[in-house]
């Protein structure tokens, strides 16, 4: 009988934190700050007072860490520092509060380096190398499931971007804003992943987010 009241209990909790974030996720036209509010809701964009810095470029670093919350994993992550911190790149050192995000992301083979070997964690992101990075999250593999040059069309197909985005594509020198990647980050929300034919939101749910 006790076991039965925690299940109601926690089951109770948890519809009450979906009922609290749903009404926003199912409105229509949200504007990019509305969608950073739900992002936050779900713990994958941080902010301070409401400013989450929309305008800003989009680090490396913040990169991998946008791919370990959005996969549901940020818990697990810092909960096993000491096996991530301690990475192949010389220029992530490990006490640093990324190393943990970008060591997960490297030994699953989502992320990778320069070809110099560094990681270049303060160095911007462009914005077809963020499209790669989720394609994987969503279960694509590189050269089977797309190439380098078919980013953009794979992103746009599967419905991580709009037409607008993929019309006015530019891989080079390209300033890729927070504010485009939480654009990104919630359009994922309803997609589902090749792999293991659950949606986003729906695997943020079973990881307890």
């Amino acid at each position: 009988m006790y076991k039965k009241r925690i299940i109601v209990s926690l089951f109770l909790v948890i519809s009450l934190c979906i009922a609290c974030i749903l009404p926003a996720y199912a409105k229509e036209n949200l504007t990019t700050y509305e969608k950073a509010e739900v992002l936050n809701k779900l713990s994958i964009l941080a902010g301070m007072d409401g400013d989450y810095n929309l305008s800003g470029q989009l680090k490396r670093s913040q990169a991998a860490a946008f791919i370990v919350r959005i996969m549901g994993k940020e818990a697990y992550v810092n909960a096993n520092k000491e096996k991530y911190w301690s990475t192949k790149f010389p220029d992530v050192i490990s006490t640093q509060w990324y190393a943990p995000y970008v060591g997960y992301c490297s030994k699953n083979n989502i992320i990778s380096g320069l070809d110099d070997g560094r990681f270049a964690p303060d160095d911007p992101i462009n914005e077809q190398a963020f499209l790669r990075l989720m394609l994987e999250v969503l279960g694509y593999k590189n050269d089977i499931d797309y190439t380098w040059n078919t980013v953009y069309e794979k992103a746009y197909e599967i419905g991580l971007i709009d037409f607008e985005v993929f019309s006015s594509r530019n891989v080079k020198n390209r300033q890729y804003t927070r504010g485009e990647v939480v654009e990104v980050l919630y359009n994922s929300l309803r997609l589902v992943n090749k792999e293991t034919n659950i949606t986003i939101i729906d695997n943020l749910i079973n990881e307890g987010i």
